[in-house]
């Protein structure tokens, strides 16, 4: 049977936020960040509206500069100064981001493994033999299962 990752699925458009789009008081009104803070960071380069080509000067930010404002507003809170919260943010984006990929890459769909539904992990070997299998119990540990190839129940 063949596999297909999520990042394959509607090539590469499930989950995607290339389409989430907020205005500047949307952003601000979300996070609790004023506009003036707003357009502050963005005059240190902090975050960056998206490139308009209609024209239009309104300022428009994706869900990536979401994260991020957010982000920076909770460090902000927990006492951290605008550079330190803004270098810590962008370090726990990236990584993240990371993850995501690392995942929906991984990430070939589920299976019954002895009564548990378990993430398919892909192969476990070079030679394609065995798969890894994970899921979380219900003490919030991950589990791991290898199992031949079509080892599923």
């Amino acid at each position: 049977m063949a596999r297909t990752s999520l990042r394959d699925t509607s090539n590469g458009k499930i989950f995607s936020t290339a389409n989430l789009i907020f205005g500047i008081g949307q952003i601000s009104k979300m996070t609790d960040v004023s506009t003036r803070q707003l357009r502050y960071w963005e005059s240190k380069g902090y975050i960056k509206p998206k490139e308009r080509e209609d024209g239009n000067t309104s300022r428009l930010y994706g869900y990536d500069t979401f994260l991020k404002v957010s982000g920076i507003k909770l460090m902000l809170d927990e006492g951290y100064t605008l550079a330190a919260s803004v270098e810590r943010t962008d370090a726990l984006m990236a990584e993240a981001f990371n993850i995501r990929g690392f995942l929906l890459d991984a990430y070939h769909g589920q299976a019954t493994i002895d009564g548990n539904t378990m993430l398919d992990l892909g192969y476990f070997d070079e030679d394609h033999t065995q798969r890894l299998y994970a899921r979380r119990t219900e003490d919030n540990r991950v589990h791991y299962v290898v199992k031949p190839e079509n080892g599923a129940n």
